[in-house]
């Protein structure tokens, strides 16, 4: 997005513009450029799928493309002011995988984050980072981004870097994914810059070919002991994109871009926010969401990375009742059914899910019919049938005595008269009709 006008003061003055330029001013200062890298090549089907299209929909009702880089599998390095529209949401920037706007996946932003010492005058601290709502596809590996301790020097000038984006090849049609290769010309950490070049940043001469509109935020990248990093995010060329074209030097940003980015796989981590790959797993930054219950990222000697657990472990679903699972090659296997049963008659056999068996006590079931004892379920003897206390009430006018209904003795005939007997074992009630007898004779 070519957006801002610099002064640079050489023989004469220059007007220079940032080779992503997605807005046109009212002042006319501003227009569009739209070509592509400059001498480019198209790439091949899945060639540099780390670097990326980033489109956004501006408050205005603008379409503003430019280019990014992938430096974990949900943050995209680009230019500040790539993402640099007062208003903007998070969910208007959207990110493209592939070789053109047609044949690219889309991922929305989640959010982003301008370096907070940009500035869109002078155009130094020319860098943002974007987090994607999900991650990158399994395809497009993130490459790593040069830290200060390998940072670029004067030794460095004549190294050959290697620039992609999606320079816009006219208006209105579909970015294309170009690169090419140009050495370094210019590493500059001065504080009030050098030549063109201003502080933080690195500069290649543009003749025949360079960066251009629509490679605002891409990369330059170059190889370190066998490594590819990113050193530069591109950020504004002299107008046309003539003479020189200049980008931010990434090693100068380490603690914003670490800030950002989040711990490192391995880290203690309590939420998937402060981790770089956005996963934390065992309490720890992992690599990638770990896929199911017999995987974990916090093994002995796999820290950070998800890894099968050992056969046999536990690998629990909440349900006791449907037996306890187990981990088997890395997968979850079902286990039989809990079978309850304690084989004592009077306890009823139920299964709780959260703590499995439970063998739930039935006196009703160890009824005898008889007053003078207390039914019981014991939850190991099964029935047991105690003694009511003497005294206690089993019929009309009778107690439990020593776990058996008595009656008192005065009334064990029913008709409230003497249970005692006459002479020699007569019952009172025959030797009493004898006598009536004899009178009447």
């Amino acid at each position: 997005m070519l957006r801002y006008l610099v002064h640079l003061l050489m023989l004469s003055l220059l007007w220079l513009c940032m080779p992503g330029c997605g807005q046109a001013q009212g002042d006319g200062a501003v227009r569009w450029l739209q070509q592509p890298i400059l001498g480019g090549h198209e790439v091949e089907q899945g060639q540099f799928l780390e670097v990326v299209m980033i489109t956004v929909a501006t408050p205005d009702g603008f379409i503003s493309m430019c280019s990014g880089t992938l430096i974990s599998p949900r943050v995209v390095l680009t230019a500040a002011h790539c993402v640099d529209f007062q208003g903007l949401k998070a969910d208007h920037v959207v990110v493209k995988f592939g070789e053109s706007r047609t044949s690219s996946e889309s991922i929305k932003a989640m959010d982003f984050r301008i370096h907070p010492d940009w500035n869109s005058h002078s155009l130094i601290n020319d860098m943002a980072l974007v987090r994607l709502e999900r991650d990158a596809p399994a395809e497009a590996i993130p490459v790593p981004y040069l830290p200060a301790s390998m940072k670029l020097t004067q030794d460095d000038v004549g190294t050959s870097l290697l620039f992609v984006g999606f320079g816009v090849n006219s208006w209105g049609s579909d970015g294309i994914k170009l690169w090419m290769e140009t050495p370094l010309d210019i590493v500059c950490t001065r504080p009030y810059g050098c030549s063109y070049a201003k502080t933080n940043t690195i500069c290649i001469k543009q003749e025949g070919t360079g960066i251009c509109s629509g490679d605002s935020g891409g990369p330059a990248l170059m190889e370190r002991d066998g490594v590819q990093y990113v050193v530069g995010v591109n950020s504004y060329t002299a107008e046309g994109c003539q003479w020189f074209g200049c980008g931010t030097k990434v090693d100068e940003f380490q603690d914003f871009i670490e800030e950002y980015l989040g711990a490192a796989d391995g880290t203690d981590c309590d939420t998937d926010e402060q981790c770089a790959s956005m996963h934390c797993a065992d309490g720890v930054c992992c690599a990638q969401d770990c896929d199911g219950s017999c995987q974990a990222c916090n093994l002995p000697g796999m820290k950070g990375t998800c890894s099968d657990v050992a056969d046999g472990t536990p690998c629990p679903d909440g349900n006791l009742c449907n037996g306890q699972e187990i981990c088997t090659g890395g997968i979850c296997q079902k286990a039989q059914v809990m079978v309850c049963d304690d084989e004592i008659s009077c306890t009823k056999n139920l299964c709780d899910p959260k703590t499995g068996c439970v063998y739930k006590p039935d006196s009703l079931s160890c009824f005898d019919d008889d007053p003078c004892t207390r039914d019981l379920c014991d939850g190991q003897q099964g029935c047991a049938h105690e003694a009511m206390p003497d005294g206690t009430p089993c019929d009309l006018n009778a107690t439990c005595i020593q776990g058996k209904c008595e009656y008192p003795p005065e009334e064990s005939s029913g008709c409230g008269c003497t249970s005692s007997s006459g002479p020699a074992g007569v019952p009172a009630l025959l030797l009493l009709l004898s006598v009536l007898g004899r009178q009447s004779s």
